[in-house]
């Protein structure tokens, strides 16, 4: 079921410095294309741009209209420095969680993006979509296609379970003798 939350609500979920919880990481952009957005700075020319589905009434859209969308911009006009970790962050119950993960994940990958070697362009970030290295994050220019550096590890892939250990000869018969003493 859908969450309608204000945009108090929203704005309640937003991050604050963990030293002085009155002090908002946070700026408000006002409302934007019908909803309000927000904006948490990373450092000069990188940003989180944050578009909450809370509309110009102040409470969020109704059921399957919208979600709320986060991702790494040069600027306050959203323009994207990289690719959304997801589409989207439903509106369902436990959405705060979800957006807090979003925000420090893409706090992390912006901090990292500085200025091409061979432009003075932002590199942007990038999530690759499929093979060995999906789901993991590299910087590139947009402007020359310039390849940088890896900004997340390998993701970790479960590995296939051991063989169980042969027991030696004569020890499993010994097990046995013991249980059924």
């Amino acid at each position: 079921m859908i969450d309608r939350f204000d945009r108090f609500d929203f704005e309640s979920a937003l991050p604050v410095d963990k030293h002085d919880v009155n002090q908002r990481l946070w700026k408000p952009l006002g409302v934007i294309d019908g909803e309000y957005c927000y904006a948490v700075p990373i450092k000069p020319g990188v940003l989180i741009y944050i578009r909450s589905s809370v509309r110009s009434d102040g409470h969020a859209a109704g059921n399957g209209e919208d979600s709320i969308r986060c991702y790494i911009a040069a600027d306050q006009t959203g323009t994207p420095l990289s690719s959304k970790p997801s589409r989207w962050i439903t509106r369902v119950n436990g959405w705060e969680k979800r957006m807090t993960l979003q925000l420090r994940q893409l706090y992390k990958l912006g901090s990292q993006l500085k200025p091409c070697d061979k432009h003075p362009a932002m590199m942007h970030a990038f999530r690759v979509k499929q093979g060995v290295n999906k789901d993991r994050w590299f910087m590139k220019c947009p402007i020359c296609g310039h390849w940088d550096s890896w900004l997340t590890p390998p993701v970790a892939k479960p590995q296939d379970a051991p063989p169980p250990a042969q027991p030696a000869a004569g020890q499993a018969v010994t097990s046995i003798k013991r249980r059924a003493q």
